[in-house]
């Protein structure tokens, strides 16, 4: 049977990554983004039938644009939470507006887009939800005190929601991702790069499929025994 996958965040490079492997691997994916829906419309029009896009604040009342995309899937089996933005910035130096917009979307606008989505799989006692964090969340960024509180949050998140959640057979997961290639990480100069590759124990930066490969592990069979986890894929940066 055909999975039914939701991938947030489908327009940025983790998020298109993780739909097109899903896609590849036969789910059909709704793919859900907010500023950027051209990006996330090559996705789909290569995939033609299988995928649709869905543009909207996650954060809005109700959550439309999640509710269009189940029904446009019919259910959900699968569910990637991909969607955040980053700041760097001195903490002192941060205004209440950007702090809202990190939140917003990292946070608020993750666990609004979750709750129908688990409401369904419950409902169902069945489903697989991975959620992107950050290795921020973990260990903090000097300049990025905000971003790393925001992923933190959702760290702990997911270890709630495992525990609520697993009775009803759904599994929770996230994915705390190193230093990967995109756009999110152009402010970084070139000297900054070669730094962290350089203290990188494999040796190289992690790209979007790095990332797209664990979450299609988290969301298949192949870990029907594991949640609540959060899985750091940096290569050895944070050993």
């Amino acid at each position: 049977m055909e999975n039914r996958a939701i991938v947030t965040g489908a327009s940025g490079a983790i998020g298109g990554a993780v739909a097109t492997r899903l896609l590849q691997d036969g789910a059909r994916v709704a793919l859900l983004c907010h500023q950027n829906p051209a990006a996330a419309m090559i996705i789909a029009d290569a995939h033609p039938g299988r995928a649709a896009v869905f543009a909207g604040d996650l954060a809005a009342p109700g959550c439309p644009a999640v509710q269009n995309a189940l029904d446009w899937l019919g259910g959900v089996d699968m569910a990637a939470f991909c969607a955040g933005v980053s700041r760097v910035q001195l903490f002192c130096q941060t205004a209440p507006q950007d702090m809202s917009a990190l939140i917003n979307t990292n946070l608020t606008g993750t666990m609004l887009a979750m709750q129908p989505v688990l409401a369904h799989m419950v409902a169902n006692h069945t489903g697989s939800v991975v959620v992107i964090g950050s290795v921020w969340g973990s260990v903090g960024a000097s300049m990025e005190s905000v971003y790393s509180a925001t992923k933190g949050a959702l760290h702990t998140l997911v270890r709630a929601l495992a525990k609520e959640e697993g009775y009803s057979g759904v599994r929770i997961n996230c994915i705390s991702p190193g230093f990967i290639q995109s756009k999110m990480n152009s402010c970084f100069t070139p000297q900054d790069i070669a730094a962290i590759q350089q203290e990188t124990p494999l040796s190289r930066l992690g790209t979007p499929q790095d990332i797209a490969a664990a979450a299609a592990f988290l969301l298949g069979e192949q870990s029907s025994f594991i949640t609540g986890q959060v899985l750091t894929v940096d290569g050895g940066w944070t050993l």
